[in-house]
């Protein structure tokens, strides 16, 4: 089911080989944006699914009824979300090891291949697993393709604002049940890790948590959220009980949007929108 669908008038689909696309995939949803060369946010749609949906069956049926999908972009980048990932130092990170790193926190699986992203700019390579049938699903449909984590997107995205920022700041991103909460001190990333939550007092806890666990005054360092919440829902007012300073965050500023972006909930798909921006 489309639950987004944003398209510029300035879209021309025979000029698509100017174009870059950008799609994420998992955690519910099947997310894609399309850039002009200007980087001009022309299209972004978005299709929800149950998570529990087979996934490599979903993206088959996306796919093949999606016309935006199948044209030939300049590039292409996707990014698959779940929990089977991990950081490692790069100064510790063995290419001959990867498995290793990720067997002790998931359960991988005969199906699965594990893949590494590179983030030099934390210092860190994000290790991740991929179901090898989805990969290869991925490979056959798009040209000129990198395929990346989720993960990878958002912390790209953050480190990007965490160069601004003084002090400790966090990020937390909300996606099917699960928010993954990132600290930073300045630019250092001190803290990336992911939590299920039931309740609205589910959320508040971890959040709080690991506020305490740095010795974080909550009065004074900004949170900022990002993905399945909204304003008015009961968890963001139970949030700003505890912390004065929170918001919600806009599109990395290297896209640019046109007339229609107030309607989009941009905060929605930070993660999305950081992926254009990843190596």
């Amino acid at each position: 089911m489309i639950s987004l669908d944003f398209i510029e008038d300035s879209f021309i689909k025979k000029n698509a080989n100017l174009y870059d696309l950008s799609a994420l995939i998992g955690a519910g949803r099947f997310s894609f944006l399309v850039l002009d060369k200007n980087k001009n946010v022309i299209v972004l749609r978005s299709y929800s699914f149950e998570e529990k949906e087979n996934i490599k069956s979903y993206f088959r049926k996306t796919y093949l009824q999606d016309e935006i999908l199948k044209l030939n972009f300049a590039s292409v980048k996707v990014a698959v979300n779940n929990s089977k990932h991990t950081l490692v130092p790069s100064n510790l990170f063995d290419e001959n090891e990867k498995a290793a790193y990720l067997e002790n926190m998931a359960e991988l699986l005969p199906t699965d291949k594990v893949n590494s992203d590179d983030l030099n700019f934390i210092g860190a390579k994000n290790v991740y697993a991929i179901n090898k049938e989805i990969e290869k699903l991925i490979l056959e449909a798009f040209n000129n393709i990198k395929i990346y984590h989720g993960s990878s997107a958002l912390i790209q995205g953050v480190h990007l604002l965490a160069n601004t920022q003084e002090g400790f700041h966090m990020y937390i991103n909300v996606l099917n049940k699960k928010l993954n909460i990132l600290l930073f001190e300045r630019k250092n990333l001190m803290f990336n890790n992911s939590f299920a939550f039931q309740s609205v007092n589910d959320f508040v806890y971890y959040v709080m948590l690991v506020l305490d666990q740095f010795k974080v005054n909550p009065e004074k360092a900004p949170v900022y959220l990002c993905g399945q919440i909204m304003r008015e829902s009961e968890v963001f007012k139970l949030l700003y009980r505890y912390i004065k300073n929170v918001d919600f965050l806009e599109a990395p500023d290297q896209l640019k949007f046109r007339s229609k972006y107030e309607a989009l909930n941009a905060y929605k798909f930070f993660d999305l929108f950081s992926l254009r921006l990843c190596e």
